[in-house]
């Protein structure tokens, strides 16, 4: 496939409209007139233009103006990743790392994500790759490396690397550090750390707006999966709402799901409030130890002593 840059004289000349062309484009999506700016993304595709084919790609993920097609948005990020569109190999790996549209592959996400890191993606691709080491998904679990890189998405301001880093501060004893960074993540839209902001209000203060939040969140068009955690408990225990165990319980297995899928929890107190519903103690689960532990295994690697060692050392 030839690169938009390889095209010969007579071409390039044509180079200036292709790039108008995408960026009319560009100034259609913001109005949401997505079918008008498709047509003229497909235009500058045609002549090979990678960010064109990238956003084709983006428009297909979110369904913006077509119908929801993973496979077609991989399809898309495939082709323009070949070209060299740096965002369309970081969510490429994206792709490989959940499995949408894509058989999953953890180890292609890893390289992916590598690459878009080598190539100037620093704002998302270093947070991602954090979050892969810190869990041991696809790679070995590295807690100093995954600090490392959520630091180099933090710093440039990305929302979800401060809000990663500002609970792992707030769970291991330096509220002073954590909570302005959840805060600013939350300022700037970070989904997460809105849900979690309202979570610590209701349980320092009965806050009952963490029932608003949970409602705009679950229409939201990515939504966290500790929402259906926190569903699950406002079901289970009449926060705001008629008990009902069989919605509680269905939203604790939606959450359950995802985790397993992705391991998309950000939250270490969601990862509690799951291993209580299998400890027998008023839990919607039958008892079983072994997914008790196995979740509070998981909330503790967000707050053990060799992480607070490593974060005392990292300087925000």
């Amino acid at each position: 496939m030839k690169k938009y840059e390889q095209f010969n004289e007579k071409e390039l000349m044509e180079s200036a409209k292709i790039e108008a062309t995408y960026y009319r484009a560009l100034i259609l999506c913001e109005q949401s007139n997505y079918k008008d700016a498709m047509q003229l993304l497909r235009e500058a595709a045609a002549f090979n233009y990678p960010m064109s084919i990238y956003t084709i790609g983006v428009l297909y993920e979110n369904g913006y103006g077509v119908r929801k097609n993973y496979k077609l948005a991989a399809d898309y990020y495939q082709q323009a990743a070949k070209l060299g569109a740096v965002r369309a190999i970081h969510n490429l790996a994206t792709f490989y790392r959940k499995g949408h549209g894509i058989k999953q592959d953890l180890t292609e996400a890893v390289v992916l994500y590598k690459k878009a890191m080598a190539l100037g993606e620093i704002e998302l691709a270093p947070y991602n790759l954090g979050t892969m080491y810190f869990k041991g998904i696809g790679v070995r679990e590295n807690t100093e490396k995954a600090l490392e890189l959520y630091k180099i998405s933090a710093d440039t301001g990305t929302a979800v690397a401060k809000f990663a880093l500002g609970v792992l501060y707030y769970s291991n004893g330096m509220p002073d550090i954590g909570k302005p960074l959840i805060k600013e993540a939350a300022e700037i839209g970070n989904q997460h750390a809105i849900l979690w902001s309202a979570v610590e209000e209701y349980f320092n203060n009965g806050d009952q707006s963490l029932i608003e939040v949970l409602k705009e969140m679950i229409n939201s068009e990515e939504v966290p999966t500790e929402t259906y955690v926190w569903l699950g408990a406002v079901y289970q225990n009449g926060i705001g709402v008629k008990v009902d165990i069989q919605k509680a319980r269905q939203y604790y297995l939606k959450a359950i799901k995802l985790e397993k899928l992705v391991g998309s929890i950000e939250d270490p107190r969601a990862y509690k409030m799951l291993a209580k519903q299998f400890s027998g103690e008023k839990g919607v689960f039958k008892k079983n130890k072994e997914r008790e532990d196995f979740y509070l295994w998981l909330a503790s690697t967000y707050e053990n002593s060799k992480l607070k060692r490593l974060l005392a050392k990292t300087k925000i």
